[in-house]
């Protein structure tokens, strides 16, 4: 996947997506999939696209849930995630991160944008580095084009934000007419200001 990173904005309505079960969250008529494993403690969405692209939002705590997830998922051929994307430095979203790179490979990391990173974020950084996949920092307006109809938005968070959740990239994907929004672990007062800006 060659990923197309631009400024600008793409007008649309987004949908919040509710992460109340586990297995498949959307699945539409050309194999755009979307995956919600039960990992255990944490968070972790796998969005798989109609050309084979790869995109896996965190990674939860422990490695071992969620490599017998992405067993079940991915092709056995092809154990590959494109785009890795962690919303929040948190132990839940990024901890089998560094795990994960050396189980499976990953294209490129999209990391959140926080002045003081977080253990477990340095960790996937030095994992990162050693391997030498290319790591981007997100911001907002940052669009990155998948494929052809399928898109990545970093919606803008709060420029003071009132406790570390609401430092969480938040992802707004959008498939054909189809808009799905990954919060991370933003707090009302997040979400608030991206209603009012009408991001969504």
């Amino acid at each position: 996947m060659v990923l197309k990173m631009f400024t600008g904005t793409i007008l649309v309505i987004a949908l919040s997506i509710g992460y109340l079960y586990t297995g498949i969250l959307f699945s539409g008529s050309d194999l755009f999939t979307i995956y919600n494993p039960d990992i255990g403690q944490g968070d972790a969405r796998l969005i798989v696209t109609p050309e084979g692209h790869t995109i896996l939002i965190d990674t939860g705590k422990d490695i071992a849930p969620l490599i017998e997830a992405l067993n079940s998922y991915l092709p056995a051929l092809s154990k590959h995630i494109d785009l890795l994307i962690i919303t929040h430095g948190d132990a839940d979203h990024v901890g089998a991160a560094p795990e994960l790179l050396k189980l499976i490979t990953i294209g490129s990391i999209l990391l959140p944008d926080q002045r003081a990173p977080k253990k477990e974020v340095e960790l996937l950084m030095a994992a990162a580095d050693l391997m030498e996949i290319p790591i981007y920092t997100a911001q907002a307006s940052q669009d990155i084009m998948v494929e052809q109809g399928i898109y990545i938005d970093i919606l803008r968070g709060m420029d003071t934000p009132d406790s570390e959740n609401n430092y969480s990239t938040v992802v707004r994907m959008t498939y054909g007419t189809h808009h799905f929004l990954f919060t991370g672990d933003a707090e009302e007062a997040l979400e608030h200001s991206i209603a009012s800006s009408q991001q969504y």
